[in-house]
């Protein structure tokens, strides 16, 4: 199971998409999917320092794989540039907030929830940022 959490990362945008329409909210919304993921993570076997990894893992390959639904929009405008930048400031947000997420469920799993809120309130602060540049 563990092993197939980048995987699973890599598809979770993709069904995540027809919920944000229906719950356009969608700092909460990946969050905590990716916190369920990471939730299964810190109950796992590994090391503190492999679980750390596999949250790195899991949110660089959440954040391209969540990049990739605008290379399309890129492609028609004929400006690859804005996947570019988008892939270069969304991938490593997604990496940080993974890296919240598990950090103090390496004390206790419970305090999964603390990280999942900081990790919520980083990823509004960003969406707030982009949406007035």
């Amino acid at each position: 199971m563990i092993l197939l959490l980048p995987l699973y990362s890599a598809v979770l945008p993709f069904l995540l998409w027809p919920l944000e329409y229906f719950f356009p909210y969608p700092h909460v919304v990946e969050e905590v999917a990716k916190g369920v993921l990471l939730w299964f993570l810190v109950g796992s076997e590994l090391t503190n320092k492999q679980k750390m990894m596999m949250a790195v893992v899991v949110g660089g390959v959440f954040g391209f794989s969540e990049s990739n639904f605008y290379i399309i929009n890129a492609l028609m405008s004929g400006n690859l540039r804005i996947y570019l930048a988008r892939l270069m400031v969304v991938t490593p947000m997604h990496v940080l907030t993974s890296v919240v997420i598990v950090l103090p469920a390496l004390k206790s799993k419970k305090l999964i929830l603390i990280g999942l809120g900081a990790a919520i309130l980083i990823h509004f602060g960003y969406n707030l940022y982009i949406s007035s540049v």
